[in-house]
């Protein structure tokens, strides 16, 4: 079965909805894999988001979690897992806990993603409950805070004795935790509460940036800038790697096409623009 579920205020968390759909399950959950880029600050906030995630497993005998989460290296501190340190602590003797550290990923056109994705999957022996979503591991997130994000996730349940098939198919997405694991790994807090506490530094988009467009056209990949009145002075619009592809300077020298069709060089598809113009300071 699958279910939605929309989170936001005055609504049932995450751990509540995920919780209701193993009712349809055999068994007790026995092992939980979750991943998330970002994690509570307040330590209060940490800990409750993560007693309400072991709280989903059986209340006896043995349970494991392996939580994926961010990771950094260098020379002098070494691997850093980007989580509070009450991640790293079990509710009692019979649980396990796995850390796995994501450091970034490099694409094809020399881009240094970080981990984004979120995710929770409950398990027994026969049961199999996968939930993907928008949220991170973070009271907003998943709706235990008092004032929670607006997120959306879904959630499958399925029967290995039932659904062979479909459980086969989701192992070759799901088969083993992802990252780096460590038995003794370092914490080192999330990098920030929420990834839109990040965004909301930034100053405003000019509404005169009306639309970037990522398209193919006979084969070939293309941009298409769709540009209105205002623009600020001085703009310029970079792909992921920060590199300017576009200009208003470049633009009056193309007698101001509208819409304004570029070539896009890189080999995948953008995941993002950076625009600036002047006086602005963060992307």
């Amino acid at each position: 079965t699958i279910r939605f579920h929309g989170l936001g205020p005055k609504r049932p968390d995450l751990f509540a909805r995920l919780s209701g759909h193993w009712e349809e399950a055999s068994g007790a959950v026995r092992s939980i894999y979750a991943i998330s880029p970002f994690f509570d600050v307040n330590v209060d906030r940490a800990e409750k988001t993560r007693d309400a995630l072991w709280g989903l497993a059986s209340k006896k005998g043995d349970i494991e979690l392996q939580l994926s989460a961010r990771m950094e290296k260098d020379k002098e501190s070494g691997t850093r897992i980007l989580a509070p340190k009450c991640w790293g602590e079990t509710p009692r003797s019979s649980a396990s806990l796995g850390i796995h550290g994501v450091g970034y990923l490099d694409s094809e056109a020399n881009e240094r993603r970080p981990l984004h994705a979120k995710a929770i999957f409950l398990e027994n022996d026969d049961c199999q409950l996968s939930c993907i979503g928008s949220a991170n591991l973070t009271a907003a997130g998943t709706g235990l805070a008092r004032t929670p994000n607006w997120e959306a996730s879904a959630s499958v349940m399925m029967h290995r004795s039932r659904e062979r098939k479909l459980c086969e198919l989701l192992d070759q997405v799901y088969i083993a935790p992802a990252g780096e694991e460590d038995d003794k790994p370092t914490f080192d807090g999330s990098p920030v509460e929420e990834e839109g506490q990040a965004a909301a530094l930034a100053p405003p988009l000019p509404g005169a940036f009306e639309a970037a467009i990522y398209r193919r056209r006979e084969g070939l990949p293309q941009i298409e800038l769709r540009l209105g009145t205002g623009l600020p002075a001085g703009w310029s619009i970079g792909g992921p790697d920060g590199a300017a592809f576009a200009s208003g300077s470049g633009w009056a020298e193309a007698d101001s096409p509208k819409p304004w069709i570029l070539p896009w060089q890189a080999t995948s598809a953008p995941s993002g623009f950076f625009v600036s113009w002047e006086g602005s300071v963060a992307p």
